[in-house]
């Protein structure tokens, strides 16, 4: 008789960027950058505590982001916080886990958009977060 052997499992956890300047003014970011508020920074420090203490995300080997700055700083913070920097986790950084390019519309304020642009953010936006659960709370 064979014996069967399960493949060895593998948890993704996705995290979103911590809340930056231009969130908080409404602006579509896209491809730009914006600098983290102090909200979103304390964002990835809870995050990073949660994952420094749930038994569930013990075994994490590598951390990917985007190479935009809000993306990177967070994962940094995270990756202090939670003591995965110390213990040799790498940090990858990639270009194509940036967000959705909104090419002449980054940096404008949503209150300029017209309805049909306002209407396409949305739905990107929507699409994109509609199915992900908040660990973090």
């Amino acid at each position: 008789m064979e014996r069967c052997t399960a493949a060895p499992r593998t948890t993704v956890v996705l995290v979103r960027h911590g809340k930056t300047v231009w969130n908080q003014e409404g602006r579509l970011q896209g491809h730009l950058d914006s600098q983290l508020l102090e909200e979103g920074e304390r964002g990835a420090l809870l995050l990073g505590r949660r994952i420094r203490t749930d038994p569930t995300l013990t075994d994490i080997t590598a951390v990917y982001t985007s190479d935009l700055g809000r993306a990177r700083h967070t994962a940094e913070m995270i990756m202090l916080e939670s003591a995965l920097a110390d213990s040799n986790v790498p940090l990858i950084r990639d270009a194509r886990l940036r967000e959705q390019n909104f090419g002449a519309l980054e940096g404008v304020h949503e209150s300029q958009l017209t309805t049909e642009q306002r209407t396409l953010s949305q739905c990107c936006h929507l699409y994109c977060s509609s199915s992900w659960r908040r660990i973090s709370r």
